[in-house]
């Protein structure tokens, strides 16, 4: 099977005959014949039901059809999208609800890779906020009316800094005895520490509470408390402390980048890959 094949399959449905796809395609009938029966014949089936003059789609023909169809639309949108050479800045704006460490290695790794893209970058919002400003948002839960794609599931560990040596493991006891450092409310990690209580039957309440997430770290780092860290949103970010798991199941999110467009253009279909290559790295 191959790309004219194809071709010509898709000709001959959308002309009715073989005869006009012939023409459309300014070659003999027999040439798109030839390509039709070598077509049936790989696939084992007849795509055509003949009825008089005319060619119709058999029923294996018109599933074929349909993917057919879309594949060659989106070959043919990425051939087009290699062939639009934009010298200009190219804008784009990215709000992080969640993954504000990795910040800076998503920056420097667009200027790096797509140096004509011009990055808009936004971390806080208010309530008013018109999020359909921003071309993508990522966030640990899928946007509203916004096409969401799932970056990466991460585990969540233990922030400590009160034991010497290498400790690995914490106890439900340990946490409960030891103040807690929260995000403030609303706060998607915050969201982790509600689930953890109701999971395990706790009653941790946070002793200390911050919006910043650069505060936990130095807070965990100065012996204050212990917080939830990410494994993998987190990690561009070298810890003075302990990452330490628990004796029972771990914590995890997902984070996802979500977008207002249905489909994105040559800039943000780069712009996206290069946010997965950093997540994934």
């Amino acid at each position: 099977m191959n790309l004219n094949q194809l071709t010509y399959f898709l000709m001959v449905v959308d002309n009715g005959s073989v005869t006009q796809a012939a023409k459309k395609a300014f070659v003999s009938q027999a040439a798109v014949s030839k390509m039709i029966h070598q077509l049936e014949n790989e696939l084992g089936t007849e795509l055509f039901i003949h009825e008089g003059r005319s060619l119709k789609l058999s029923r294996e023909g018109k599933l074929f059809y349909s993917y057919v169809s879309d594949s060659l639309h989106l070959l043919n949108r990425g051939v087009q999208s290699l062939n639009q050479i934009d010298t200009d800045y190219y804008p784009v704006s990215i709000l992080f609800k969640v993954a504000s460490p990795l910040i800076v290695k998503i920056v420097m790794q667009i200027k790096q890779e797509l140096p004509n893209v011009k990055l808009n970058i936004t971390q806080h919002i208010n309530g008013d906020t018109d999020l359909e400003q921003f071309d993508f948002i990522v966030n640990d839960e899928p946007q509203l009316h916004f096409k969401s794609e799932p970056v990466i599931t991460e585990d969540i560990l233990i922030g400590w800094n009160f034991s010497s040596g290498s400790k690995k493991y914490v106890t439900l006891d340990e946490l409960q005895q030891t103040p807690c450092i929260a995000m403030s409310p609303g706060h998607s990690l915050r969201g982790i520490l509600d689930t953890f209580n109701a999971d395990f039957h706790l009653k941790i309440v946070p002793q200390y509470e911050t919006d910043d997430p650069s505060t936990i770290r130095h807070l965990i780092e100065n012996q204050i408390g212990w917080s939830f860290v990410p494994t993998k949103s987190w990690s561009g970010i070298k810890e003075n402390f302990n990452l330490v798991q628990l004796q029972k199941n771990l914590p995890h999110r997902t984070i996802y980048l979500n977008t207002k467009h249905q489909q994105l253009s040559r800039p943000l279909q780069e712009v996206r890959n290069e946010i997965f290559n950093v997540f994934n790295s």
